[in-house]
């Protein structure tokens, strides 16, 4: 069991602060974690440019285990699962990232719906629903056609319809499509 440790707060105990004083904490930790996202994401970049170059694939899920368990150890109990699933998160976003760097990012015909099939290990549905969603694009129709046990788990084909929405940004069409083909088998544009 992981120990937990005693979070810190400068000049303060944890029971002496007002909420506005957490949330000016909170902020400067915010604006903390912006300068080290911005870090990442430049490192990221890089590591698209390398990955361009050798044709190495983005998604490598083992990898991203192995970083999930490296960096979890030691981590309070209490914040063992919320931190495994922040960083999951970054590493989709940084995915994500990569796909938009690796991909030409010019939108085809501005078309508003786009169908598509694929499948995908079952329990990874949701990720790909949610890198869906970041891209700025909704699901406006799910088929789920069907669960197939095979050697590696359980695999679910999918039949989406995706739509723009207010959020969709004007060059995110090809590296959506690009991160649902890297991270799904079988990938159709219907």
């Amino acid at each position: 069991m992981a120990r937990q440790r005693r979070r810190e707060f400068p000049g303060k105990t944890e029971h002496s602060m007002t909420l506005d004083e957490i949330r000016a904490q909170i902020d400067e930790t915010d604006r903390m974690i912006r300068g080290l996202f911005e870090k990442r994401m430049g490192l990221v970049s890089l590591v698209a440019k390398v990955k361009a170059e050798t044709s190495d694939r983005i998604y490598k899920p083992e990898r991203e285990k192995t970083v999930i368990e490296m960096q979890s150890a030691g981590m309070p109990a209490d914040l063992l699962l919320p931190y495994r699933g922040f960083l999951r998160s970054v590493m989709r976003v940084s995915r994500e990232y990569q796909y938009g760097k690796m991909q030409n990012s010019e939108e085809p015909g501005g078309e508003t719906e786009v169908s598509v099939s694929f499948r995908v290990r079952a329990d990874d549905l949701h990720v790909l629903l949610g890198m869906i969603r970041d891209f700025g694009y909704s699901v406006k129709e799910c088929r789920i056609e069907g669960e197939k046990k095979e050697s590696c788990g359980v695999y679910a084909a999918a039949r989406l319809v995706l739509a723009k929405t207010e959020n969709t940004g004007a060059d995110t069409f090809r590296p959506m499509l690009y991160a649902l083909s890297e991270e799904s088998e079988d990938f159709q544009l219907l």
